[in-house]
């Protein structure tokens, strides 16, 4: 589920009071269809660093940019998860050590869903909020919290992105606008220059901030609008890759406007930068998902000898079901049966039998005369869906030069799809990255949305 809610402000300044914590959780019990709360409390720990004791942190962040991802965690929460209410706030500027500096709130119908919400969030927070920690020492020197890293892309698809980001330069008067338009300033060409200056930003932008990564710029366009007593600029950037464009996008527009600053304040001393802002962006996982909650029963078979027997513990099987979990979905059947054709079929057909919507097979899928769960799956198929199993196979061969021996089989038996995986953990892993969420879009399909919407 998406909100249709404004974005809030996520930051506060200074320590979050005990006060302000239980008024929070006051003004939750009128929502009586709420059966669970869950929260988490960061607090600022008085951490022994090189000998001297941490005091205080002194929190600063790039707001915008910030607010920005606050707003998308928390969006992909209430979309994953059936809550009813979600709150977060962080602090900024100095929070003595032994006082809060986060909090997480959720609630919802049942207390399973909170708990879930409540681990996904902390963590995306951690791993993806640009917010950064100066921890300071009694004796009043400090050094930067080294909490901060780059985001592992590693495990994403590639798609085509797009991002398209606005900004505003406001002049003091018509006569700015005039001589732009007439290439009399002093300086040169305003749009043509800043527009030079943009290009140059779009393609340097993991230069200029630390977490982005360095990526393919395969197109930028940077339009301009000049009104009576304002510049829009507007800056679109393309890419096929595994990480989205907005920063860049933001990025340039940022320079654009910057430029045209420089330019315009010899002969404009009311010249401002008014605003910078992504208009919109489009590709990448919120885009190919599912963006309702299907209520799919789901099974996982283990197809081992060895785990069978008690010789060997299940991992694939436990990852699989860890990932389609973080994914919003309920696993209904977990069975470990041994690699036989017959066992695996009689497996299935209960299955099938018990509608169940999404069949995953782990093992057995490579070469030896052991593995034989392809060709118990393939003849109960009535419907191969051939390109899921290239692009698992094409995900995990730029991972590993390996991964071509897989013989993954992906097909409906009925309405039940049927998925077979490596039996390796990495193998399993790597193959409900290659292409969940997005082929959940298939039981879309099957409940009758229109193709393409």
């Amino acid at each position: 589920m998406t909100t249709d809610k404004p974005k809030k402000s996520t930051f506060i300044q200074g320590a979050i009071a005990a006060e302000f914590i239980g008024n929070s959780i006051a003004k939750h019990q009128s929502k009586t269809s709420i059966g669970a709360h869950n929260i988490f409390l960061g607090q600022v720990r008085a951490d022994e660093i090189d000998g001297k004791s941490v005091v205080a942190i002194d929190y600063s962040a790039y707001e915008e940019m910030a607010e920005q991802v606050f707003y998308e965690i928390r969006e992909a929460a209430f979309e994953k998860y059936d809550l009813t209410c979600l709150h977060i706030y962080h602090s900024l500027g100095l929070v003595k050590s032994g006082e809060i500096c986060l909090f997480v709130f959720v609630s919802a119908p049942r207390r399973k869903v909170v708990f879930e919400a409540l681990e996904f969030l902390v963590e995306e927070i951690k791993e993806k909020v640009p917010v950064f920690g100066k921890e300071i020492f009694e004796d009043e020197t400090y050094t930067w919290k080294k909490t901060h890293k780059m985001v592992d892309i590693t495990h994403k698809i590639t798609t085509l992105r797009t991002a398209i980001a606005q900004a505003i330069v406001k002049v003091g008067s018509a006569e700015t606008i005039k001589a732009i338009l007439d290439r009399k300033v002093p300086k040169g060409d305003v749009l043509e220059v800043s527009r030079t200056a943009g290009l140059f930003a779009v393609k340097n932008t993991s230069n200029a901030i630390p977490d982005c990564h360095p990526i393919p710029i395969e197109f930028t366009g940077i339009e301009f609008e000049c009104l009576a007593d304002s510049i829009k600029i507007e800056v679109t950037v393309k890419t096929i890759y595994k990480t989205g464009v907005e920063v860049e996008a933001m990025h340039g527009a940022s320079i654009v406007a910057l430029t045209m600053y420089d330019m315009l304040k010899p002969i404009d001393k009311n010249v401002e930068i008014a605003t910078v802002k992504l208009l919109r962006k489009k590709g990448g996982k919120s885009d190919y998902g599912t963006k309702s909650n299907l209520n799919l029963n789901v099974a996982v078979l283990v197809c081992s000898d060895s785990v069978s027997s008690g010789k060997k513990e299940d991992l694939a099987g436990k990852i699989i079901i860890q990932k389609l979990e973080k994914l919003g979905l309920a696993i209904t059947n977990y069975f470990v049966i041994p690699d036989e054709i017959e066992v695996i079929q009689n497996n299935i057909k209960q299955l099938h039998n018990a509608k169940t919507d999404l069949i995953i097979l782990t093992g057995g899928t490579g070469l030896s005369n052991k593995d034989v769960t392809p060709e118990a799956i393939i003849a109960l198929i009535d419907r191969r869906i051939p390109g899921i199993e290239e692009a698992i196979r094409s995900y995990g061969q730029e991972r590993t030069p390996f991964a071509m021996l897989s013989r993954s089989v992906v097909g409906f038996k009925g309405d039940t799809l049927l998925m077979a995986l490596p039996g390796s953990a990495n193998g399993a892993a790597e193959s409900i990255d290659a292409v969940f969420p997005s082929v959940l879009h298939l039981f879309q399909l099957l409940n009758g949305l229109d193709h393409g919407k």
